[in-house]
């Protein structure tokens, strides 16, 4: 059986497709395209501007085209959303929009569902951690003891304090406390921040983007500090030759690689392992699971 699973995140849409073979997910293809549908926070709220939607909706109409061609039915596939729609202030109007360029329902994830699921996706993936963190553009997730959602993600720090990476490090340390989190054995990371890391520090072309050549990169402390100061010094013109990234983007994994080095100093941790296992490995579980299956481990 082929399954699938088309992720719509606040900054980019990734999808998955996998053979179910007993208690095995196998990969056969994964995607991953920017589409920086959140454009324009303001006051808490979403409100993606109409090229980005545009943007958006193209996206999702190849990717239905291409599960087409992998033979995934319609059975077989999963859309969801994270933060992208969670505090989307139109949603009402373009869930069923973005239904009909997918050609399957929508399903909007609550933060701690999503927490969970990433969780489920690394242990899946076979990265032992005791927390997990997946950052997205709108939120940071975080499954230690239990679930952690905050408004912390990476588009959004950009919004409230533009390249000051002491205002959004000072901001993120006082929701981590306030939240009652303090120590951690282990992390691993999910989430488009931590897979971009993961390709700066493989130098992996974006073009060139499988789970395989990411799952279990580890990543110290150091590196994240190095990247973020060195993409927040760069000219545009070098920033959009380092894995592909344009301005905007590489402004936002700064702001999240500011997030990642703050969580890892407050957990006291010199490195985290990344997982590209994450919170589409665990939706493609459940796809499988509502489908008579019983997946327990993947294969890259």
């Amino acid at each position: 059986m082929r399954v699938a699973v088309i992720d719509l995140g606040s900054n980019s849409v990734r999808s998955l497709a996998v053979d179910v073979d007993g208690d095995v997910l196998r990969l056969v293809d994964a995607t991953s395209t920017i589409t920086r549908f959140t454009e324009g926070i303001g006051e808490g709220a979403f409100s993606p501007r109409p090229e980005a939607l545009d943007r958006t909706l193209a996206v999702l109409r190849g990717l239905k085209t291409r599960l087409d061609g992998l033979g995934v039915s319609g059975e077989g596939r999963s859309f969801f959303a994270t933060e992208s729609l969670r505090a989307l202030s139109s949603a009402g109007a373009i869930v069923p929009v973005l239904e009909g360029a997918a050609e399957a329902v929508l399903q909007v994830l609550p933060g701690e569902e999503e927490a969970r699921l990433s969780c489920e996706g690394v242990r899946l993936g076979g990265i032992e951690a005791e927390a997990v963190f997946d950052l997205g553009g709108g939120s940071l997730e975080i499954v230690a003891d239990g679930a952690l959602s905050f408004p912390l993600g990476a588009v959004r720090l950009m919004d409230l304090f533009g390249g000051n990476r002491r205002g959004m490090a000072l901001h993120v340390l006082a929701a981590l406390k306030a939240s009652g989190l303090s120590r951690a054995a282990s992390l691993a990371g999910v989430g488009g921040t931590s897979s971009a890391l993961a390709m700066m520090v493989r130098s992996l072309p974006k073009e060139l983007y499988r789970p395989d050549g990411l799952h279990g990169t580890l990543l110290s402390r150091w590196q994240v500090r190095l990247m973020a100061r060195d993409l927040a010094a760069m000219t545009a013109e070098r920033r959009r030759a380092v894995v592909g990234l344009d301005p905007k983007r590489a402004d936002i994994i700064v702001a999240g690689l500011t997030v990642i080095e703050t969580l890892m100093a407050h957990l006291g941790l010199e490195a985290y392992r990344h997982s590209e296992c994450d919170l589409l490995w665990g939706m493609a579980r459940r796809r499988a699971l509502a489908l008579g299956f019983s997946p327990s481990s993947v294969r890259l």
